[in-house]
């Protein structure tokens, strides 16, 4: 586990790993501790560690990680119903199927490989598309900025900004669209 956090801060998919080991931080050592003996003495933690060649004595960030994983699975729904909404005209029905859907159809691609920022980058990039639809530009600049500390990918965000910004029903005024790039481009760098 923690050489997945270091791989991950090495190839700068940095957010979850530094959250992680941020709150981490705040916890007592003799708590922390007493949680990792609690796990070696806890036959189905030791089964599953076990099963899924973790190392025990990391648990604790195991214990913070993964309900920050759970969130952003429930910042995805949330994101992409609002995106749904945005774009299309439907019943407050679909609406709700619409991220449980969207959900379902997530485990075909975490079979192969999976990575702790995944369901951060999940979240952020549909964020940041639905603030984009929203057009809540200091929103989608602090998402943005997220994302791109989540994983470096996030600069096609920016590309898909600019596309559907540039120029057509959706066009920004010059001065805001530029600034708006500029301060992406930025934000990147």
């Amino acid at each position: 586990w923690e050489a997945k956090i270091d791989a991950a801060l090495d190839v700068y998919r940095a957010l979850l790993p530094l959250t992680v080991r941020s709150i981490r931080a705040t916890v007592p050592e003799a708590a922390r501790a007493d949680a990792v003996d609690w796990a070696f003495e806890t036959p189905p933690v030791v089964d599953l560690f076990e099963r899924e060649e973790w190392l025990l004595r990391n648990f604790v960030e195991f214990a913070i990680a993964i309900p920050l994983m759970y969130l952003s699975f429930l910042g995805f729904m949330w994101a992409l119903r609002d995106l749904t909404g945005r774009m299309f005209s439907a019943s407050r029905y679909l609406l709700d199927a619409v991220p449980l859907i969207g959900l379902l159809l997530l485990p075909p691609f975490f079979t192969a490989t999976n990575y702790v920022y995944d369901p951060p980058t999940l979240m952020l990039f549909t964020a940041g598309l639905a603030l984009m639809a929203r057009q809540s530009w200091a929103a989608y600049l602090l998402v943005f900025l997220l994302a791109c500390i989540n994983k470096e990918t996030t600069l096609l965000l920016g590309v898909i900004f600019a596309l559907v910004h540039f120029s057509g029903p959706l066009q920004l005024d010059r001065r805001r669209f530029w600034g708006l790039l500029a301060a992406q481009v930025v934000i990147v760098l």
